[in-house]
């Protein structure tokens, strides 16, 4: 999977950032993959997160809309 994201600041070097993650290992729950903070797996300069799950059957996940703005995929 290859994803874009603007940063949030001008002119910021750009980098390249490589994970090896299974949610298939822990399903049924929400899996970060990328966000602003130090303890994402893959730091983002956004004010964004970037979360896998997979679920089971009869399995369902909330999504928190806390944000201005919500993109679920």
């Amino acid at each position: 999977l290859q994803i874009w994201i603007i940063p949030d600041e001008r002119d910021a070097e750009p980098n390249y950032q490589q994970i090896n993650l299974d949610p298939r290992k822990d399903p049924n729950k929400w899996h970060l993959i990328a966000g602003p903070d130090a303890n994402a797996p893959m730091h983002i300069r956004q004010n964004a997160e970037v979360k896998s799950a997979v679920l089971k059957n009869g399995h369902e996940l909330t999504v928190d809309t806390v944000k201005k703005v919500n993109y679920v995929h």
